[in-house]
């Protein structure tokens, strides 16, 4: 199982990104292979050019800390991802 943030989004001002928990399970057969896949969404973060907002899934507030708990530089990422506007539409 890994942590991932997904690419963030640009809305209003706002960089938006999702961190969720993904696995991928490759079963292997005597003469096939089949692949589960399961995204288990764990926190939502906003970063308006200035600050970094965080949010766990039942929608009460993560500090910068808490984040970077569930994915080292998450929150870093986030900001670069702003500031540079390298950011999909």
């Amino acid at each position: 199982m890994a942590v991932v943030l997904d690419p963030p989004v640009h809305c209003n001002g706002l960089a938006i990104a999702a961190l969720a928990r993904v696995m991928i399970l490759p079963i292997a057969g005597p003469q096939a292979l089949s692949v589960l896949g399961h995204k288990q969404p764990l926190a939502v973060l906003l970063h308006d050019g200035t600050t970094m907002q965080g949010f766990d899934i039942a929608g009460h507030p993560l500090s910068p800390t808490e984040v970077d708990s569930l994915l080292p530089g998450a929150a870093g990422t986030l900001e670069k991802a702003w500031r540079g506007r390298n950011i999909p539409a």
